[in-house]
């Protein structure tokens, strides 16, 4: 185990750091800056293909386990018009790593969030985690909650969890935070079928940045 390892940490420092600058506009006149961790990774407006799988089987899954019965061209529509709601995906195609960023208007009857709010919807978020991917067996779950610093947020909390889905390892990150006037919702999944991809998804997110123009 230690051998290996070291191996992959050696990989990792060979490999070039390549790093691209990209802003993303989203609705309104909010702005995303990030920097693309390799070239490996695309991002795009529109839900790439293996999010729709990703989110075809999830919800056939759901009708199986009520044992309804189901249409499998509505549920493809379906998916595909769910993930539409997202402003932004940036995703390894080769490995079905995907980031899925998301912004959406405060109820002004509300008002503003609170730092605890934040973290609150954070773990609500993660207790719905477990209870979708059916953990029974805790011993092959690990999860945290934590508050973050995200330029241009002004509260925001990060949630990892890793976890047996459909009985596959998988890794999730999300962030959830508030910059006015905007719930900002940033949600990564990986099948782990590539180790660095983490890596390089870490570095992605600590170079995140929201403006509002």
């Amino acid at each position: 185990m230690k051998k290996s390892f070291y191996i992959f940490l050696l990989s990792l420092l060979m490999m070039p750091m390549i790093s691209t600058a990209e802003t993303t506009r989203l609705p309104s006149d909010t702005f995303f800056n990030y920097q693309l961790p390799g070239a490996n990774w695309q991002a795009s407006t529109e839900p790439p293909q293996l999010a729709i799988d990703a989110m075809y089987v999830d919800l056939v899954h759901g009708k199986e386990k009520k044992g309804e019965v189901y249409d499998p061209e509505k549920l493809r529509t379906m998916s595909v018009e769910f993930l539409k709601t997202n402003n932004l995906y940036i995703y390894n195609e080769d490995t079905e790593a995907y980031l899925m960023v998301s912004i959406s208007p405060y109820n002004e009857k509300e008002g503003i969030p609170t730092k605890r709010q934040i973290k609150s919807s954070a773990k609500w978020a993660l207790n719905a985690i477990t209870e979708h991917a059916e953990v029974s067996d805790l011993s092959s779950y690990s999860s945290s909650v934590e508050d973050i610093d995200v330029e241009g947020m002004k509260y925001a909390a990060k949630i990892d969890a890793n976890y047996p889905l459909f009985g596959d390892p998988h890794h999730f990150t999300g962030i959830i935070g508030y910059s006015h006037p905007y719930w900002v919702f940033l949600y990564y999944n990986d099948k782990l079928k590539r180790e660095q991809d983490l890596v390089e998804m870490k570095r992605l997110l600590n170079s995140i940045e929201f403006s509002t123009k």
